[in-house]
């Protein structure tokens, strides 16, 4: 038995009862998907949803313990962007959380970009909702606009030149933007829009219920040219251990622009990831 861990836990859950502790504080540093992180706690769902669109065959497939979506790799991405309705859990009485966002590096590299929504749930059915930023190593900052559940929300992060990069944030349901400027210094390695466990206090947060999201609208700009996913070649990521998955990406829609994810608790295939799957997931160096 972890008593460190139950410790934590509870504590986690007493401060977000008290209110003491907000959705930032929670977030300590998201980490890549290319880190060797613990394995998520895994729950079954009472009503997982069904995955529709299966990933077509033709399309490559990585595994992540705390990722699930799309990434393109190959090239320099100086844009990237994504529209969806940020997800409206289903709190079960335990501390979870989700996020959702578009970013820019993390998967060959460690250093990523990003912005987009988050929820975590409280004991007693809380959920509370944040907009946030991360350029790691640093952890991630709130983006001083309210989001709630079911918001449609579109996030664009753009280099502007050399180390300067433009974040907008805008809730298309309230009419409301954040736009402002940071500086990092990107590797421009890879574009993503993922569906995530975030990480706190140096360990996986539990990951709620979240149902289904659905990425619309997905581009990105790589070497100077404005595409969408399919034309990029992305590789679906699956959230999960061998033999288990947490989070399922659906294929892409026929516009190449469009996908769902979906929590799901269930079985691989055997083999599915036998050419694909190592432990600092996704493998892109196959692909």
């Amino acid at each position: 038995m972890d008593f460190g861990k139950i410790l934590y836990t509870s504590l986690i859950t007493l401060l977000l009862s008290l209110g003491s502790l907000n959705a930032s504080a929670v977030r300590f540093g998201r980490q890549p998907v290319v880190s060797i992180l613990p394995a998520p706690q895994v729950r079954a769902l009472s009503n997982p949803v069904p995955v529709t669109n299966p990933i077509s065959a033709d399309v490559s497939q990585g595994m992540s313990s705390n990722w699930s979506g799309y990434g393109a790799v190959g090239g320099n991405f100086t844009s990237v962007s994504g529209t969806w309705t940020v997800p409206t859990p289903q709190p079960d009485g335990n501390f979870a959380a989700d996020a959702t966002w578009v970013g820019i590096g993390g998967i060959t590299t460690t250093d990523l970009i990003q912005a987009g929504t988050q929820a975590t749930t409280s004991l007693g059915g809380r959920v509370d909702y944040q907009a946030f930023y991360e350029m790691l190593p640093g952890s991630s900052r709130p983006i001083p606009l309210d989001v709630q559940g079911g918001d449609l929300v579109t996030v664009t992060i753009s280099r502007l030149s050399g180390e300067q990069w433009q974040i907008l944030f805008r809730d298309n349901s309230t009419g409301r933007e954040s736009q402002f400027t940071v500086n990092y210094n990107s590797s421009l390695s890879s574009a993503d829009w993922v569906e995530e466990a975030p990480s706190g206090m140096r360990r996986l947060m539990p990951l709620d219920n979240f149902g289904s999201v659905t990425f619309t609208n997905a581009w990105a700009v790589k070497d100077g040219q404005k595409t969408n996913p399919a034309n990029l070649g992305a590789h679906a990521i699956l959230m999960g251990l061998p033999g288990q998955t947490l989070a399922t990406p659906s294929g892409l829609g026929n516009d190449g622009a469009s996908f769902t994810v979906t929590r799901t608790i269930g079985q691989i295939q055997t083999g599915v990831y036998r050419s694909t799957y190592r432990q600092v997931v996704p493998d892109f160096d196959n692909y």
